[in-house]
């Protein structure tokens, strides 16, 4: 009780003083803030990222060549662009690339998926193909920034 009565002894003036934050500590905070943000923002417009769709791919023999069929999820065939690079992740090999040479423009719909058929021929000289067989794949869309990522289509 005796706290409460020295705090309302003091006068107005002490009072104003000790309830008031010092303009420097505001100007430092404020600005300090503000820098952080501007960093940001110039990273996420400066850095750029090689952007990439994930999907798997069919390859399968035919006539003495290795053809390939990708099942392009919907949400992602606006991206793909005739000559983009595609990279074929077999097992025990090096990577398998080749580029996209034919979009489908029927989408395919099923229970699980809805996707487009990209189709094509891989140039693999050392790979004799007896079997038709699923391996991951990757077409490279292209560098994008951040901005463009998240904002963009």
């Amino acid at each position: 009780m005796k706290d409460k009565q020295d705090i309302e002894l003091r006068s107005e003036k002490v009072r104003n003083i000790i309830g008031k934050i010092p303009p420097l500590i505001i100007r430092l905070g404020i600005s300090t803030i503000s820098l952080i943000v501007i960093f940001f923002i110039t990273t996420a417009f400066c850095y750029h990222f090689e952007e990439k769709i994930y999907c798997n791919s069919t390859l399968y023999p035919h006539n003495g060549k290795i053809r390939y069929e990708i099942a392009v999820p919907s949400n992602k065939i606006n991206k793909v662009l005739l000559g983009q690079d595609i990279s074929f992740h077999l097992q025990n090999t090096s990577k398998s690339t080749s580029t996209v040479t034919s979009i489908d423009s029927v989408i395919h719909i099923n229970k699980k998926e809805h996707y487009y058929n990209v189709t094509g021929v891989l140039k693999i000289d050392k790979i004799i193909l007896d079997e038709k067989i699923t391996v991951p794949s990757t077409i490279s869309i292209g560098r994008v920034n951040i901005v463009d990522y998240v904002f963009g289509d």
